[in-house]
Parts: C-alpha cells; structure tokens; sequence
C-alpha cells in the first residue's frame, strides 16, 4: 500500500486535483482510499460528517472516501488492516506543514512503509501567497516530494517563480499542470512519472 499525502492553500487547486488523480488512478484499476483531514471545507464528499473513528462511504470504480476524526497515523493504519488499497490519499488541511506530517509518518509509521508527498502551488497566486506567509510555504515545500504547479492555463509559469520553489523544495519534481482542464487519466500518468523520476533518482 502507497500513500499519498496532499497538501496546499486553501484556493490552490488541491480538492479539483485530488478528484482528478482519484477518477485517473480508478480507471487504471487501482483501488484507493482518500482520506479528508480539511474540516469544514468543501472537499472530496462535503456530505460525510462522522463523529467518532472513521467512515468509510463508496466513490466511485475502486474508490472509498474515510472521514476520519483522531490522530491520522493510527486511522491510516487502519485503513491499511481493514481494507488494504492499493493507495491511500490523505488530503490535508491548508495549513498542514507537510515537513512535519512526511516526518511523524516516517518515524512512526510501518517500517517499509511507501510514503509519498505533494504540495500544490498556485502559480496564479505565488508571489502574494510567498510574501504573505513564506514560513508556512516554506515548510509545506520542505517535505514535498513532488510540487503541482497548477493553473498554469490562468498565469505561465514564471521562471523565477519556479526556481524559487526549486530553491524551497530541494529534490522534489516540479510538474506544471492545469487541474481544472486536464484529464484525469493524464493527472495521475504525470504524477506517477515525477514518482519514478524520484525513485529513479534514489531521492
């Protein structure tokens, strides 16, 4: 089992991104289980409201969606025991700091455990987002190991801009892309090449 931790500001493009990976990764057979951690925002199914544990409620294809309330390690864990997808996808809250979650995961998590991150950057609004609150940006690129640089049909993608998340998030794979008018077989084929382009890399 893989999992995907998610993570970028509220407005970013995460939730479009994450419901197009999920349709992309389906139609490839894959089963998967997605995780909402974004209380009371608009996410992957607004409707699922659990009080306690975790709720597991059908998508679509091989695909659940968990509201979890309690520590995230242990519902991922889980996850894994009673219903072992192929990923899991945790979609975070806007102002998770993925460095820290990628590192509790890590130190506490199943050893051998395949943990992967990605942080969503809004190319519309990086330079207000960079000003405005460069140390929460600055932590949710440190533990990324691939950066969607999204909306890239709204703004082109800068060059500084992108040498400068280069500069925050030091060996992650950096991906353009346009969440909102991409296919979803075409999200999940690029994010699972800048994966094997990490692996690759021995990163």
């Amino acid at each position: 089992m893989d999992i995907l931790l998610c993570g970028g500001f509220l407005g970013s493009g995460k939730t479009t991104l994450i419901n197009k990976l999920l349709r992309g990764m389906t139609a490839q057979g894959l089963t998967v289980a997605v995780v909402e951690n974004e209380a009371g925002q608009e996410g992957v199914d607004a409707a699922l409201v659990a009080a306690g544990g975790i709720r597991v409620t059908p998508l679509f294809g091989g695909c659940v969606c968990c509201q979890i309330s309690g520590e995230l390690l242990s519902a991922v864990q889980r996850i894994e025991e009673e219903l072992s997808p192929d990923w899991v996808v945790v979609e975070m809250s806007g102002l998770a700091l993925m460095d820290g979650i990628r590192d509790t995961f890590r130190r506490y998590g199943r050893p051998g455990l395949a943990l992967h991150t990605l942080s969503v950057a809004d190319m519309a609004r990086w330079p207000k987002l960079l000003r405005a609150m460069e140390p929460v940006v600055r932590r949710q690129l440190a533990g990324a190991d691939i950066v969607a640089v999204n909306k890239v049909d709204l703004v082109s993608a800068d060059p500084t801009a992108l040498d400068q998340m280069a500069a925050l998030a030091p060996g992650a794979v950096l991906v353009p892309i346009s969440a909102a008018g991409a296919e979803p077989e075409r999200v999940w084929a690029d994010l699972r090449a800048a994966l094997s382009r990490r692996e690759g890399a021995g990163v």
